[in-house]
């Protein structure tokens, strides 16, 4: 997945991550677009959630980019994204869904 994201995760950019699930992947997005980007994870799983945020403010590398807002764990619809940070340069969906939702494709950046 980070191979084939690597070009779209620039220090800068902004990232979308549907199924979030422990937030791991998250934050290697957050570290990859550093403090200049953003890196958003969406999870319908509220204990999922809970989890992802206690993992990642235990990590000294990554609970700065928890806390500056620079990586963002929410409980949310996957299916929706998340429109308020929109566009992302990149969005990696880990959730199975029959068809791409529009609402995804729409809070893609051009050329993402």
């Amino acid at each position: 997945c980070l191979e084939l994201l690597k070009d779209h995760l620039l220090p800068g950019n902004k990232a979308l991550d549907v199924g979030s699930g422990s937030g791991y992947l998250t934050s290697v997005f957050a570290h990859m677009v550093g403090k200049e980007g953003k890196a958003v994870g969406v999870e319908h799983i509220p204990d999922l959630v809970k989890q992802s945020l206690k993992n990642t403010s235990r990590d000294p590398a990554t609970s700065p980019l928890l806390q500056s807002g620079n990586l963002e764990l929410l409980e949310a619809d996957g299916k929706s994204g998340h429109a308020t940070e929109a566009p992302y340069d990149c969005i990696h969906v880990g959730a199975a869904h029959p068809e791409i939702p529009k609402a995804l494709v729409d809070q893609l950046n051009r050329g993402g």
